[in-house]
């Protein structure tokens, strides 16, 4: 048991929900930055002879992640839609020909995914269609992945500064502690970002080495990209919760006892203001609209 702590959704016109906003990780230490970066570098984008560019890594399917590269587009305004029995992630793709890594949440089965242009509007275009059937290698592994928001592969000062705080830790429940213990004593709520963000904001990891201080979004991305990291099977989730007035982000970890319910930004609150606090959240505290 962790110890307790105390001292704080496209018109396709057709139409369609604007979304608010989403390798394994290595045990050896010898290379590991240049390990995990080497996942992308076969993939190099390539001009199509079509007014856009799209290119697709494919090959991490089963252990639920899709890298999408788009380029070239008329439209600065491109979406990505994953469907599962008629469940969709709508995603904001980020035009400068690098790769973004995706999701496949929604356990084993067929999935669409849909890259859009828009046209006018809230109306878009399809673009590509394509269809995967998807067979996990492991359920959890999909938790395990960099993604669109919490990509760490290329950042060697966040890996480092996450080995730093973990070079003593000697367990993963050790490891999901300091990092826990850090954010919330450490970084600060941007009350200013919060009331200014426009949908499709994304975390930058390096908030946690530099201004220290951010939104509900980047403490939960930071915590699950420094716990996937290190191995450690982490959800970043959107939803509500009983603790804070309008949409919200936190995580669920994977820990010795199963998975908990873990609210960093609530308690680095609680924290500044010497209110009592645990590490575990209750569950039914909390709504989840969407994981990843």
């Amino acid at each position: 048991m962790l110890k307790k702590r105390f001292s704080f959704r496209i018109l396709v016109i057709f139409l369609l929900a604007l979304s608010m906003v989403s390798q394994p990780v290595l045990a050896d230490e010898v290379n590991e930055y240049e390990e995990t970066a080497n996942r992308m570098i076969p993939y190099e984008v390539v001009h199509s002879g079509l007014p856009y560019d799209i290119q697709i890594i494919d090959n991490y399917i089963d252990q639920g992640t899709i890298g999408i590269s788009i380029d070239r587009f008329a439209s600065e305004k491109v979406k990505l839609m994953i469907t599962k029995d008629g469940t969709n992630y709508t995603y904001d793709l980020q035009q400068n020909g690098s790769f973004e890594f995706f999701p496949f949440q929604l356990g084993d089965g067929l999935y669409r995914v849909d890259i859009l242009e828009n046209t006018t509007g809230n109306s878009y275009r399809y673009v590509r269609r394509l269809t995967y059937e998807v067979m996990l290698e492991d359920t959890n592994s999909v938790y395990l992945q960099p993604m669109q928001y919490n990509d760490w592969t290329y950042n060697k000062e966040f890996m480092e500064w996450v080995d730093e705080l973990t070079e003593s830790a000697d367990s993963n429940e050790e490891i999901i502690q300091v990092l826990y213990d850090h954010l919330v004593e450490n970084f600060g709520y941007d009350y200013d970002k919060a009331a200014t963000v426009t949908p499709g904001y994304l975390p930058d990891l390096s908030l946690a080495l530099d201004e220290q201080i951010g939104i509900c979004y980047d403490y939960s991305a930071i915590y699950s990209a420094a716990l996937r990291y290190k191995g450690i099977p982490t959800k970043l989730i959107k939803g509500y919760t009983t603790h804070v007035n309008g949409y919200h982000a936190w995580n669920e970890v994977l820990t010795d006892e199963g998975w908990v319910t873990v609210d960093v930004t609530v308690d680095a609150f609680y924290d500044v203001h010497n209110m009592a606090y645990e590490f575990e959240k209750d569950s039914s505290d909390y709504q989840t609209v969407n994981y990843y």
